[in-house]
């Protein structure tokens, strides 16, 4: 589903059933905008980029409820776009992706100082040029930030439970209560404090 994504507006769900009865699935540049929003002289921002072509590749996903399983409704393959060349591909979205192995060796190398630009010219020349890598820089970078992001929430919630245990510690009128959810994360305090 390289080109493809879901139209969102199309999905439609019964009330009485958890399974959405159909999705539509639809190239990313399907149809044409809407002549209500090209002609809207009230915008308050730049008008953005044609990007939509009218293909009309797209295919439908229906539940059936006899067999509990989705079936494909309707394929429309004629598309009238141009296809990305294999040069280009590294820079589809969809194709991007930073595996586990790409980031245990970036951690290791960050370990050992290496900065991140650094760590990417390897997976260049591990890899035999910038074409064979799966991501590019960014996307090394925006996971790496992800990582980090975590590692904080985790040392914030460590940092607040020692300190209020060494209130509770201090004042036997402080109670402390909490919760680990399932990553083993704390969750859902309990604090309550002597007045005075």
């Amino acid at each position: 589903m390289r080109w493809f994504h879901r139209e969102k507006r199309r999905s439609k769900n019964r009330k009485d059933q958890r399974h959405y009865t159909y999705h539509k699935f639809m190239c990313s540049r399907y149809g044409f905008r809407e002549d209500s929003w090209l002609n809207n002289l009230n915008r308050s921002r730049k008008l953005k980029a044609m990007t939509r072509t009218g293909c009309q590749a797209c295919f439908w996903v229906r539940y059936d409820c006899i067999t509990k399983k989705y079936i494909v409704a309707k394929f429309v393959r004629e598309n009238n776009r141009v296809m990305t060349t294999h040069e280009h591909v590294l820079f589809l979205r969809s194709d991007r992706n930073v595996t586990e192995g790409d980031l245990e060796q970036t951690r290791t190398l960050q370990g050992v100082g290496e900065g991140t630009s650094q760590i990417m010219k390897l997976f260049v020349l591990q890899e035999g040029g910038y074409d064979m890598v799966r991501f590019i820089k960014k996307d090394l970078y925006n996971r790496i930030d992800v990582d980090r992001r975590k590692d904080i929430a985790n040392k914030h919630t460590e940092s607040a439970v020692a300190f209020l245990s060494t209130m509770q510690d201090m004042d036997p009128m402080f109670y402390l209560s909490y919760d680990l959810d399932e990553e083993e994360i704390e969750a859902n305090f309990l604090v309550s404090c002597s007045a005075g």
